[in-house]
């Protein structure tokens, strides 16, 4: 049985991922894009991984280079996923970034970051499979994730009442929250002064 294109990404928008920006250095400079399926892989060896599309045009730069860093965004950075997202050469002009040890870039205000040397790259039907040694890591501002659901950037809310509901047990009956897709997308999210917010866009 095949499963339609449109029927996958309809149950699949309900999985909510974290909000990523990939980077590394090429020749003529620093390289990033948006990811949206970055995830831990192995303790040992320290392996993390992520997909992306195979019709990426930063991506194979980013690859040459033998490396890279993950800076996972905060929820006031919805701003940033959408500018990696589009097609550029310069995704980097007006960003603020600093280097981690490797040289690769970290986006400033990352929640955490995590920087890389590629283990594999695996075809993974439409994208590629992509898996890094992790050299070097560590928390940033250490605030709420952004984090990308149904179809839109979300804010993390609930998740220290999850945690500390899962934690004394659940605690009996609730009443019933509001469905996180009924709560206002994070689309009021803006860029420091003196940048223009980029077009819209979604992680790939």
């Amino acid at each position: 049985m095949r499963v339609e294109p449109d029927r996958f990404r309809s149950v699949l928008r309900h999985v909510p991922t974290s909000v990523t920006i990939v980077a590394g250095l090429a020749p003529e400079g620093p390289r990033g894009l948006s990811v949206g399926s970055f995830v831990p892989v192995s303790l040992e060896p320290a392996l993390v991984g992520f997909f992306v599309a195979r019709t990426s045009t930063s991506w194979p730069e980013i690859e040459a280079s033998g490396g890279f860093c993950v800076s996972v965004l905060g929820e006031d950075q919805a701003w940033l996923s959408a500018h990696f997202a589009v097609p550029s050469p310069d995704k980097f002009d007006g960003v603020a970034w600093h280097a981690a040890r490797s040289g690769r870039p970290v986006i400033d205000g990352a929640v955490a970051w995590v920087d890389c040397q590629i283990a594999a790259v695996h075809p993974a039907g439409d994208h590629l499979l992509v898996l890094g040694t992790v050299n070097d890591l560590g928390v940033g501002t250490g605030r709420p994730p952004l984090l990308h659901h149904r179809g839109g950037y979300r804010r993390a809310h609930d998740l220290d009442s999850a945690a500390e509901d899962a934690a004394d047990g659940g605690g009996g009956p609730r009443p019933a929250e509001p469905d996180v897709a009924s709560r206002e997308p994070v689309s009021d999210a803006r860029p420091p002064a003196g940048q223009q917010r980029p077009p819209g866009g979604q992680p790939p």
